[in-house]
């Protein structure tokens, strides 16, 4: 595209600019969601583990959660149909779905249930708060009427406060807040600046248009790079995959060369937790790819928090993939592709 959409344009791409709202709403989203934490916690010191069951944008919540806070007992998130063998009664399940009707997690659930264990349950209404009333877990209610992908912060949150109810993690809402007061900065430098495509953000939508994008991370970090592929996916309806160091190293990286001889575009997203040996990674793979006349971005991370630069990185990527979009000329709100294999699915 030579000439970017015009602010005026937007809202002939994303009517009544829907994405542009949830999208700049996420730092009040996540304040929003404080207020509903819990009272007070009550530790359960039987628990041997915990398991997360859940897809999509509920799962990259969990991803985040435990990538910030570490407990001392296993934890595992299930994006499956069905929990492990070894997930037994002393285990804490958690459930979460935006809609509470995803089926995967309504099975984990039952199972769950049926096993004994320690059950919580998270989403916005259907299926799954019908039968998590019907049990002793706690329920968390999300605000409902948005794609689950823009649930991200009230996900987090309520993760967070639920975990901290049951006396696993310490109380977390000065991160939290600390990190909503950051997002709201990081949309004025991007979306709502008064120029959005003369910003980082919009300059790295314009080297991403119509390209396949590779997002890597590392460390702690790691599930920002996730992020960044589910919104192009979403949201710009774009080829873009995540990778990790050091497992790329062992098997992507013999593919580099033909990824960037196929114009595709390498993004880098860097933060000071990462080790030497990490650091010097991402070294080698920028210089092996501009040597190769590929394009390589790379995105720093903001903040002091491990939580607020987690955040940081991934709202870097949710506003370029809404730029992306823009570029591509698609409404970033429907996932008609996913619907249709949903009902595919179900009528089976």
């Amino acid at each position: 595209m030579d000439t970017p959409p015009t602010r005026e344009s937007w809202f002939h791409i994303d009517p009544e600019e829907r994405m542009l709202d949830w999208v700049a709403g996420l730092s009040d989203q996540i304040s929003r969601a404080i207020s509903y934490w819990p009272n007070r916690p009550d530790p359960r010191k039987e628990i041997q583990g915990v398991v997360l069951a859940a897809m999509g944008g509920s799962a990259m919540a969990g991803e985040v959660v435990f990538s910030t806070q570490p407990l001392d007992i296993p934890v595992y998130i299930n994006r499956n149909e069905h929990l492990p063998d070894w997930v037994g009664k002393n285990w804490l399940c958690f459930a979460s779905s935006y809609s509470g009707n995803t089926r995967e997690t309504l099975s984990c659930y039952d199972e769950a249930v049926a096993r004994g264990c320690r059950v919580l349950t998270m989403s916005s209404g259907g299926e799954l708060a019908r039968k998590a009333a019907t049990q002793d877990g706690p329920h968390r209610e999300l605000d409902p009427g948005q794609p689950p992908r823009t649930a991200m912060g009230q996900a987090v949150v309520g993760i967070l406060g639920l975990l901290w109810s049951e006396g696993l993690i310490p109380d977390t809402r000065d991160q939290l807040r600390s990190t909503s007061d950051l997002l709201k900065n990081l949309y004025l430098e991007g979306l709502g600046a008064e120029e959005p495509w003369g910003t980082t953000m919009g300059r790295v939508a314009l080297q991403l248009e119509r390209r396949t994008t590779a997002i890597i991370s590392a460390g702690p970090t790691s599930p920002a790079s996730l992020r960044w592929a589910q919104q192009l996916n979403e949201n710009a309806k774009s080829a873009a995959f995540a990778a990790t160091i050091p497992e790329m190293l062992h098997n992507l990286i013999e593919g580099i060369d033909d990824f960037s001889a196929r114009g595709g575009v390498l993004v880098l997203l860097r933060d000071d937790s990462h080790t030497r040996t990490e650091a010097a990674a991402f070294d080698h793979l920028s210089e092996s790819v501009q040597d190769k006349g590929g394009v390589v971005l790379t995105v720093h991370s903001r903040g002091r928090g491990l939580l607020e630069r987690i955040f940081s990185l991934m709202y870097f990527g949710d506003q370029v993939s809404y730029h992306v979009a823009l570029l591509h000329g698609v409404d970033p709100t429907p996932v008609e592709r996913i619907g249709r294999l949903k009902e595919a699915l179900a009528s089976r």
